[in-house]
């Protein structure tokens, strides 16, 4: 061919006039042959594909064509040279000369005999810039503009598509739900610049942790969804979740010094197409919410035995007020244990609720509902002012120490170390009596916390620090606080004794927690073995079944008064 192109072709260009309208068209045209070699190009379509006119003459239809979009346009020609029809329209992608594609409206006639064609016409308009505004548009409308994750929207299509895979390949699916501990007091006290600093650090996070293949997607707030694929069971699923919550927990440095969060972390399993998308986040959503239950900081696996549907828990937030009013709350007492001498120094306050149709509740049961509606404070109040009373009642013997599990809800509220003051106050109680229960979280916004933090202090109020070593709390938080206990999370508890890392990290705790002049407390203790092995490391308390299970006022006097302490 003539790389010019100076004696056109027969058919419709064969006159002077055509010819320059051809040329001078502002729109890419093109004269294509039956089997796709491009014949005749104009200036408008060097210019939008960025060839030279002998480039293009050395190219074909299916050279210039993104391969994507090759198989739907040779339908078409296909149906124009057998005569089906004269022309078509469609949108598709040039590969242009640096690469990149070229979106454009392809108009394709017929030219020359109706039943067999010679040659066919392009004509084409750009439609990369609108095309490109077509999808930042859609690229919005389906990922959170704060983190760019996809939008809960494009969440479940995903996961409606990987139930349907699963279904197929009889693999599984698993689904966690990922809310942030406290994070609504980061974003009040430390302002909204930095909450969603953290939030697009988290997101980052969470990436890192996750395969190419998952989805990672902001829910809502400060809620993620992670969507993974081909997951080899349970085991696999909670490896998973335990990587999502050290991942969370790592100090974030902001403009302010340090923010610091962890995540409650629920995990549902799917493996099947019976499975629907919104039953199985809600799951997971439950899940969630009993590993908030039990503290944060933690992950739990759905289980239908255990969850409480979400929409129960506002009925029961209305019954748990109830239920405040009409004395259906009682407390329980668990002993703690010197591990030397095996008496009792002091027992932990344990909530119950006494429901009059489904029995003896336990907090994992309703706090879910009571954090949701701010009733934690309340209830949180109602704890503190009763242990304290009884601690009192228990005044005649020997002295042992009341803890009272504090949420951080509790803690933020600015007048909390006014109201142990007062109690305490009105009771007659000494304050070295009374140790405050706080989740390792709450050690992590020391500088948040400061305020409460000296004013229980001064009062002479100490702090248990609850599940240490859950998370990567630095130690350099612990300093400055009124803390004389940190306890040892029962899952690395439950460990001793054999292959796993749990010895070595139990043993760590216990030194570290001698060096810094504290008292170290294993809880979950269940076998002699356990205790012994914690006795041996120089642990200084215990608490678990092994010493006794949670026990009324009455037992734990009766208790006392034979001289277990």
């Amino acid at each position: 061919r003539s790389a010019t192109a100076a004696a056109p072709p027969p058919g419709p260009l064969g006159s002077a006039g055509l010819e320059a309208t051809f040329e001078s068209a502002p729109i890419g045209m093109a004269l294509v042959s039956r089997e796709g070699c491009i014949l005749k190009v104009n200036r408008a379509l060097s210019m939008l594909l960025g060839y030279t006119a002998p480039e293009l003459l050395a190219s074909t239809l299916q050279t210039l064509t993104n391969a994507a979009d090759l198989g739907v346009e040779l339908g078409y020609v296909e149906q124009v040279l057998a005569g089906r029809i004269r022309s078509y329209r469609i949108e598709k992608r040039f590969v242009a000369a640096d690469g990149r594609d070229v979106w454009v409206s392809l108009s394709s006639s017929a030219v020359g005999d109706q039943a067999e064609p010679d040659l066919l016409l392009w004509q084409m308009e750009d439609l990369t810039g609108w095309k490109r505004t077509e999808e930042d548009l859609m690229h919005r409308a389906l990922h959170d503009p704060l983190t760019d994750l996809p939008n809960r929207s494009l969440l479940m299509d995903r996961l409606s598509q990987a139930l349907a895979r699963s279904g197929r390949r009889q693999s599984s699916v698993a689904v966690l739900f990922i809310d942030l501990d406290h994070f609504k007091i980061i974003n009040d006290e430390l302002g909204h610049d930095v909450g969603d600093q953290l939030l697009v650090t988290i997101a980052g996070r969470l990436l890192g942790v996750t395969r190419a293949q998952d989805t990672v997607a902001r829910f809502a707030g400060d809620e993620f969804v992670m969507l993974c694929e081909d997951v080899e069971g349970e085991q696999a699923a909670r490896a998973i979740g335990e990587r999502v919550v050290r991942a969370v927990s790592t100090p974030l440095t902001v403009k302010h010094g340090e923010a610091l969060t962890t995540a409650s972390v629920g995990i549902a399993m799917a493996a099947g197409t019976h499975d629907r998308p919104e039953v199985l986040v809600e799951h997971a959503d439950r899940a969630m919410y009993r590993a908030k239950s039990l503290g944060g900081s933690r992950y739990e696996v759905f289980s239908p035995e255990r969850a409480v549907p979400a929409a129960r828990l506002g009925g029961i937030a209305i019954e748990l007020r109830r239920a405040v009013v009409e004395g259906e709350l009682r407390l329980l007492y668990q002993p703690r244990v010197a591990l030397d001498t095996g008496k009792i120094v002091g027992v932990e306050a344990l909530l119950r609720w006494e429901h009059p149709q489904r029995g003896v509740l336990l907090p994992a049961d309703f706090i879910p509902a009571a954090e949701r509606t701010g009733l934690i404070v309340e209830l949180g109040r109602w704890v503190l002012a009763e242990a304290i009373e009884q601690a009192v009642r228990w005044g005649d013997g020997p002295p042992i120490t009341v803890s009272v599990n504090v949420s951080t809800q509790e803690l933020a509220q600015g007048d909390f170390a006014s109201e142990v003051a007062d109690a305490l106050a009105a009771s007659g109680l000494p304050a070295s009596s009374l140790r405050l229960e706080i989740a390792e979280s709450a050690v992590l916004n020391t500088a948040r916390l400061a305020p409460t933090w000296k004013a229980l202090d001064s009062l002479g109020v100490r702090l248990h620090v609850d599940a240490f070593g859950s998370t990567s709390t630095s130690l350099r938080h612990l300093k400055g606080l009124p803390v004389d206990t940190i306890t040892i999370d029962p899952s690395f508890v439950a460990g001793l004794g054999t292959d796993s890392p749990d010895s070595a990290i139990v043993e760590a705790v216990v030194h570290m927690a001698d060096a810094l002049h504290l008292q170290s407390m294993g809880e979950g203790v269940e076998t002699e073995e356990q205790a012994a092995l914690l006795r041996s490391m120089g642990c200084t308390l215990g608490q678990g079944y092994y010493f006794a299970r949670p026990l009324t006022p009455q037992a734990v006097e009766e208790l006392i008064g034979k001289g277990a302490a």
